[in-house]
């Protein structure tokens, strides 16, 4: 599973915490619900994750590029949050762990002139029952390494990602710093972006596959030329794992014809789009005050449709392929809509159907549509983010 939770902190999460003193998004009980409802699968065993990338995790300024957030950052406090609430669903025999995140791009210096793209880690989950992290680094000597030194070395993470609870712990390591076939530096696109976060995960069942997983959320404005680097990375054509997942928030919208170009990469190099326009409509919603239940028809007619509440952003996806170079397609792809409650079997965690929005407007519009965007409704499921999550189910 793959959600960006726009600008994702503790606040987010709702379990109470010593470490947040303002007013948190997530004292909106719906919230509990709709975490519960996607992370679990509605408790079904083929929709509930072995692996979960958050996407916008914010980490403080000053950590550096592929160094691990510190023991009192916001991405270290959201992530062992979301970590506790995890385990309090009780999903049956899974044990939920982190792997160390590693921050994604430099921070801002200090006196610098015009915008820097906001700070961030991808924070990975996983089912320690189900997958173990096989890296694909080793941590040596406070960073990410390809490979082992013959000289003694320390492969001992700072706190809390030395945390048994917490890590396992491990000694292995994801990877930040990548390089195109030729060996230059990609940097998606300039020194100052975003990098994908690359893990492995071994199944530790059935054919106990290697899984390489690259995650990603591209800078907006260099959201093509990122994508295009993207599909330039080496470890990514690597003939050990048996599986490959390049998968996140493009920011490329898929929808417009001209912006497909910059998928051309991976798809030239037998990586294979999961979601498409006929099994999706949209990976993110319109903003609060342009939402709506219902879309009015040219005869006057009220109609439910996912557009009134979605916006045309084709932004999200997982691309796929396997050992040998050869694209697959997979059982289950799918974006997760929780204000119609689809597919199945996730459910609306909205107190009110559309169906019956629908009713309200159409007797009384201003009621029907400030009822759509109460807490209840569609506001918690907006004020938890701007994203759709979506899921992957591989056989």
């Amino acid at each position: 599973m793959v959600w960006n939770i726009q600008k994702f902190t503790a606040s987010k999460v709702p379990i109470n915490d010593d470490h947040r003193k303002r007013t948190r998004v997530s004292e909106m009980p719906a919230i509990a619900n709709y975490l519960e409802m996607v992370f679990s699968g509605n408790y079904r065993s083929n929709n509930r994750p072995d692996v979960i990338a958050l996407l916008e995790v914010i980490d403080n300024r000053g950590t550096g590029l592929g160094k691990t957030p510190t023991d009192d950052s916001l991405a270290t406090i959201g992530l062992i949050t979301l970590q506790q609430f995890m385990t309090s669903l009780n999903i049956r025999d899974a044990v939920w762990l982190i792997a160390p995140p590693l921050k994604c791009n430099p921070p801002k210096p200090p006196l610098h002139p015009g915008r820097w793209p906001q700070e961030e880690v991808v924070g990975v989950l996983y089912d320690s029952n189900k997958v173990s992290f096989e890296g694909p680094n080793y941590w040596v000597n406070g960073a990410s390494a390809t490979q082992l030194p013959a000289v003694p070395y320390d492969a001992s993470y700072p706190a809390p990602w030395n945390n048994a609870a917490i890590t396992g712990p491990t000694a292995r390591a994801g990877k930040v710093m990548f390089t195109d076939s030729t060996n230059n530096a990609l940097n998606f696109p300039n020194q100052n972006n975003r990098r994908p976060f690359m893990v492995d995960f071994r199944e530790r069942y059935g054919a106990r596959r290697l899984v390489r997983c690259a995650f990603l959320h591209t800078s907006p404005s260099t959201c093509k030329q990122a994508t295009v680097e993207i599909g330039k990375i080496s470890a990514i054509s690597d003939a050990t794992p048996d599986i490959t997942i390049v998968a996140g928030d493009y920011n490329v919208n898929l929808r417009v014809e001209r912006d497909r170009a910059a998928y051309q990469e991976l798809t030239t190099r037998n990586f294979n789009n999961q979601l498409t326009m006929l099994n999706t409509y949209s990976t993110h919603y319109k903003k609060l005050e342009s939402a709506t239940p219902v879309v009015l028809t040219r005869s006057d007619k009220y109609l439910v449709d996912k557009s009134s509440y979605q916006d045309k952003y084709f932004i999200d996806n997982f691309y796929v392929r396997v050992k040998g170079g050869v694209a697959t397609n997979v059982r289950v792809a799918t974006a997760i809509d929780m204000v119609m409650g689809v597919p199945d079997p996730y459910l609306r965690t909205m107190e009110d159907s559309l169906e019956d929005l629908k009713e309200i407007s159409e007797e009384d519009i201003t009621r029907g549509f400030l009822l759509f965007k109460d807490d209840d409704n569609f506001g918690h499921i907006r004020a938890t983010s701007d994203h759709l999550p979506i899921f992957l189910n591989i056989d």
